[in-house]
């Protein structure tokens, strides 16, 4: 079996999902979240690592926190 291979530009192809079902559209959009599912992960780990380096928690603040959310939540099962 041959294939034949064609290269479009995006402004082509923006203009090619224009013309999609509102199903193939949708269908189209849950394949590139799959395919693109690492690219977008690995930006949102890089963003959250550089803000934590940005404004660090001391130690202190985390444990307190911590402390409080349990109380909270020990407060709840309580009721």
């Amino acid at each position: 079996m041959a294939s034949i291979a064609i290269r479009i530009g995006l402004k082509d192809l923006e203009r090619a999902v224009d013309t999609l079902s509102p199903a193939d559209k949708l269908r189209l959009i849950q394949r590139l979240e799959r395919q693109t599912w690492g690219a977008r992960i690995g930006r949102l780990l890089a963003r959250i690592d550089a803000r934590v380096k940005r404004r660090p928690l001391p130690e202190g603040k985390i444990s307190a926190l911590v402390e409080q959310v349990r109380q909270e939540l020990y407060a709840q099962r309580g009721r």
